[in-house]
């Protein structure tokens, strides 16, 4: 084993948050070197593909500075333009929010991305584990790395979290889908399922072309312990009833985990910066943020740069992430933990709720957390 100290940043973690800490630290001119256990960056996919066009997303996150790339995705990244979401509550009375948007090929997506960042000046090892973390080094089987800032973008990972006194998986979400063809739906519209019919979660039908579409769930261990695919088959006849999968096909099974808990309360430990499922990126009400995640990441990789040439601390990354996306996790953190008591322990006062307030309420909290999952 050599050591190797010819990187100022290293980036564990190929998806859509490290390549953009990878691409804008490498940006501002440091020696920045990205780390990708996967051999191909995006598969196996582990994610509905679905996120809102930068124009909504500005709604949302009306403090936040939003990377260009999700204002300038490549037309063959997109499987399908979203007008609308569905919205079911338990006993299935459906509200309809406008909301543009778009499904992507995650797995093109991200191997777009990762170019860009490579374009940038990054080096990029696929197929490169990283074996541990310590003292400030990195450990993959041929080289230890000695770089002035490790920027961790591994996802809820055990092996390299808990050794540092993370725990990312206090509160997980378990979440399969199937990939479908031959379908009859609507293509410009999203649908998500609230009650019984994903416990702790929802359902969703993410349309990725004319007859074809993610149709899958999230639950949360605490509200459901028993076989998640046969709560997925379930929901399957459910669309069997309103005439959607009578032809259908499944094309492949995916399935992964998410921590649903907000973020960490610190996300900067000595030289090492946390960004997206590793320091808890997600909304707490979808499971989502592709675009938050990305957002962040481009705060760890220019805050690093910073550091690096200008002495700028590291803890203004913390600080800068929180001011422009602080509040909207928040937000969706508390939600989550409504819709914890009203819809999955009180079913029926959320149907009564839901209808009373009515698609105008019901699109304000949609909105205020959803972005992309």
């Amino acid at each position: 084993m050599k050591f190797n100290n010819n990187y100022d940043v290293v980036v564990i973690g190929g998806g859509p948050a490290g390549s953009m800490a990878a691409k804008y630290a490498a940006l501002k001119g440091v020696n920045t070197l990205l780390l990708e256990q996967k051999k191909v960056i995006g598969l196996p996919i582990r994610c509905g593909e679905f996120f809102p066009t930068a124009r909504e997303l500005e709604k949302i996150f009306t403090r936040s500075q939003l990377v260009q790339e999700l204002y300038n995705i490549p037309d063959e990244l997109i499987a399908q333009k979203i007008d609308l979401v569905r919205v079911f509550s338990p006993k299935g009375t459906s509200f309809d929010v406008p909301l543009k948007g778009h499904s992507v090929y995650r797995e093109k997506f991200e191997q777009y991305l990762l170019e860009q960042a490579e374009k940038a000046g990054a080096t990029i090892r696929m197929n490169r584990p990283v074996e541990k973390i310590q003292n400030g080094q990195v450990y993959t089987s041929d080289d230890v790395f000695l770089p002035k800032v490790i920027i961790l973008a591994c996802g809820p990972s055990r092996t390299l979290l808990n050794p540092l006194g993370i725990n990312i998986q206090k509160d997980l979400a378990v979440c399969v889908q199937y990939v479908m063809k031959n379908l009859s739906l609507e293509p410009e519209v999203v649908e998500m399922h609230y009650g019984n019919v994903s416990p702790g979660g929802y359902a969703w039908v993410i349309p990725k072309g004319k007859d074809s579409a993610n149709v899958g769930l999230g639950i949360r261990k605490n509200f459901y312990n028993e076989n998640i695919l046969s709560l997925l088959d379930q929901f399957l006849k459910t669309l069997h009833l309103r005439g959607i999968t009578a032809k259908s096909e499944k094309c492949s099974t995916i399935a992964g985990l998410v921590p649903v808990n907000g973020p960490l309360a610190n996300t900067v430990i000595d030289n090492i910066l946390l960004v997206g499922d590793a320091a808890g990126h997600v909304m707490a009400t979808n499971g989502g943020g592709i675009p938050v995640v990305m957002t962040c990441g481009r705060i760890a990789g220019e805050t690093s740069a910073d550091f690096i040439k200008h002495g700028r601390p590291l803890f203004e990354y913390e600080k800068q992430w929180r001011k422009e996306c602080g509040r909207e996790f928040a937000n969706a953190l508390r939600t989550r933990k409504r819709a914890d008591f009203l819809v999955y322990k009180w079913g029926w006062a959320a149907e009564i709720l839901m209808r009373l307030l009515g698609t105008k309420v019901i699109s304000r909290a949609l909105k205020c957390s959803f972005v992309g999952f």
